[in-house]
C-alpha cells in the first residue's frame, strides 16, 4: 500500500513539475511577446523608440548619405557638365558629380539637425511602420507609389510595392535650401527618396523574421493563457504547495534572468547603413522596454518566494524559543 501509494506520487511530482516549467517559460515569453507585438501593430509604441534614433549621429550622417546617393544618382551627365565651365577637363563630370554630392549631403544633414527634423522623421516612420505592420497583417498597405519613376535609387527592380523608408520629405527641404544657394534646378531632381528596407541586411532580416512569425499576433494571449492554467495545475497536483510555490517564484526569477540576458545579448550592433542603424536603434530602446518588465517579474519572483518561505522560516526561528 504504500509502496504503491509512493509509485502514484511520483508521477504526480513528475507531471506538477513539468507544468510548472511551462508556466514560468510561457510567463516569460508572454511579457517579450506582449512587448514585441506592441511594437509591430502600435504605430505610436514604435515611434516611441524609433523617434529618438534620430538623435544618433552616426544615423543622421547615413541618413544623409542615403538621400545624396539616391538624388545625384539620377542627374544626367549632361546636367552636370553643363555646370562647369567651358575649359573643364576630362575628368570634370566625375568632379561635378562629387561635389554636387557633398552639397546634398551636407543640406540634408543640416536639415536632419533642424528643429523640423524629428516632425520629418517621425512621418516617414509612420509610413513604414504601416508598410511593415501590414505585410506582417496579410493586407496589401505594403506599397509606395514613387514620384518619378522607378529611377530613385531603390536597387534592383521594382514595381513600386515595395518597403521603404521614405526619405523624400527630407529631401524636398534640402532641395529648397540648396535652390535658395543658387544651385540650379537641373542639379535638384524632383523624385522620389526610397530606401529599400529589403536593401539592408538588417531590414531585410526583420522583414523575414515577420513574414514567418505572422503568429506574433496572438503569442502573448496564448503564453499568458498557458502560464495561468500550467501554474495552477502544478500547484494543484503538488503534493506540497507551499514548495511549489517556492519553486515557480525562484523559477520565474530564474527564467527573467536568463532571459535579461540573452535579450542583452540580441541588441544588433555594427550596422553602418541608414536602415541597419534604425533596426539597432529600434532594438536597443525597445530592448531596454522588456527588460524592465522583466526585472519586475525577477523582483515578483523573488518576493513571491520570499512570502511562502519566511513565515516558515520565522516559525522554525521562534520554536525553540517558546519551548525554553
Amino acid at each position: 500500500m504504500t509502496v504503491g501509494a509512493a509509485g502514484g506520487r511520483k508521477p504526480r511530482a513528475l507531471v506538477a513539475g513539468l507544468l510548472g516549467v511551462v508556466a514560468v517559460i510561457a510567463l516569460v515569453v508572454g511579457v517579450v511577446g506582449a512587448q514585441a507585438r506592441a511594437l509591430v501593430t502600435s504605430t505610436d509604441a514604435y515611434l516611441a523608440v524609433a523617434g529618438p534614433a534620430l538623435e544618433d549621429p552616426e544615423l543622421r550622417a547615413a541618413a544623409a548619405d542615403a538621400v545624396a546617393a539616391r538624388v545625384v544618382a539620377v542627374v544626367p551627365e549632361g546636367s552636370l557638365t553643363a555646370w562647369l565651365p567651358d575649359d573643364a577637363g576630362s575628368a570634370a563630370g566625375t568632379l561635378a558629380r562629387a561635389a554636387l554630392t557633398a552639397l546634398v549631403r551636407d543640406a540634408t544633414a543640416r536639415v536632419l539637425a533642424s528643429d523640423a527634423a524629428a516632425g520629418l522623421w517621425r512621418g516617414a516612420n509612420r509610413v513604414l511602420h504601416q508598410q511593415v505592420s501590414a505585410t506582417l497583417q496579410g493586407r496589401d498597405g505594403a506599397v509606395v507609389v514613387t514620384r518619378g519613376g522607378p529611377a530613385d535609387g531603390v536597387t534592383g527592380e521594382t514595381d513600386g510595392a515595395i518597403v521603404a523608408l521614405d526619405l523624400t520629405a527630407v529631401w524636398d527641404r534640402a532641395r529648397g535650401e540648396l535652390a535658395e544657394l543658387g544651385v540650379p534646378s537641373a542639379l535638384l531632381p524632383e523624385r522620389s527618396v526610397l530606401v529599400d528596407v529589403a536593401g539592408s541586411d538588417a531590414g531585410a532580416a526583420v522583414l523575414r523574421v515577420q513574414h514567418a512569425t505572422s503568429w506574433l499576433l496572438v503569442l502573448p494571449f496564448a503564453a499568458a493563457g498557458t502560464a495561468v492554467v500550467a501554474g495552477a495545475g502544478a500547484v494543484l497536483l503538488a503534493r506540497r504547495r507551499r514548495r511549489a510555490g517556492v519553486l515557480l517564484g525562484l523559477g520565474t526569477a530564474t527564467t527573467a534572468a536568463l532571459a535579461i540576458a540573452v535579450l542583452t545579448l540580441l541588441v544588433p550592433t555594427g550596422a553602418h547603413d541608414v536602415v541597419g542603424l534604425l533596426v539597432a536603434g529600434v532594438a536597443e530602446r525597445a530592448a531596454a522596454g522588456v527588460l524592465g518588465w522583466l526585472w519586475w517579474l525577477l523582483a515578483a519572483g523573488l518576493a513571491a518566494t520570499l512570502a511562502v518561505v519566511a513565515p516558515r522560516v520565522h516559525r522554525r526561528v521562534a520554536r525553540p524559543r517558546s519551548g525554553g
